[in-house]
């Protein structure tokens, strides 16, 4: 019996190591994601002034130009705004669920440790 014990917090003991090792590379998956949107969006604004800095030509044909580029940037602020809310959205979600998993990860390690103390409790008597 007292082996059975022993061999079931065994494989709880790795059940648990296993799901933490899958959360450790789930936050770091996150943490990409999140670095690569956010390098995505400064790209994004650096090029929509870059087009804003770029306007040349006479005053007519400046003026059309700014009008058009201000009108763009209205357009792409809207998009990128909109981006920004739903990788906030996202992120919200991922947060969600990594809580979710971490929660259920302290329940398994809370099984493990009970576990561990049944198996001790057996073990001595």
């Amino acid at each position: 019996m007292q082996s059975q014990w022993k061999e079931l917090v065994g494989v709880m003991q790795a059940a648990v190591a296993e799901a933490a090792a899958q959360l450790q590379q789930h936050d770091e998956t996150l943490r990409q994601l999140l670095a690569a949107q956010q390098a995505q969006q400064a790209q994004q604004a650096q090029q929509a002034q870059g087009a804003a800095a770029g306007v040349e030509g006479g005053w007519a044909a400046q003026m059309a130009a700014v009008r058009a580029t201000v009108e763009e940037q209205g357009r792409r602020l809207e998009q990128l705004s909109q981006a920004c809310v739903q990788a906030e959205a996202e992120a919200s979600l991922l947060a969600g669920q990594l809580a979710e998993e971490r929660t259920q990860r302290e329940r398994l390690e809370g099984l493990v440790e009970q576990l561990s103390q049944e198996a001790a409790k057996h073990s001595g008597s």
